[in-house]
């Protein structure tokens, strides 16, 4: 689904791969990576409020995660 999401955002169906992002996230909400895709996605709409609440909860799910800090950063 997140190789899904992707096409749709290269395509530029935005609202689409949100979409995508989202269902993933609440399949596998343990997961850090989702939270991190969806994230970038986010970010690239700059809704800033939510990248920071996604790059969060993957830091909560991998405290190690590289991404998630440098989405944050």
């Amino acid at each position: 689904m997140t190789n899904i999401a992707a096409i749709f955002y290269e395509q530029g169906k935005v609202d689409i791969a949100e979409a995508c992002y989202q269902a993933v996230v609440n399949l596998i909400p343990t997961s850090a990576d989702p939270h991190i895709n969806f994230g970038f996605l986010l970010s690239q709409q700059e809704k800033h409020e939510e990248v920071i609440e996604c790059y969060n909860t993957a830091l909560k799910q991998d405290k190690n995660s590289v991404n998630a800090m440098v989405g944050l950063a």
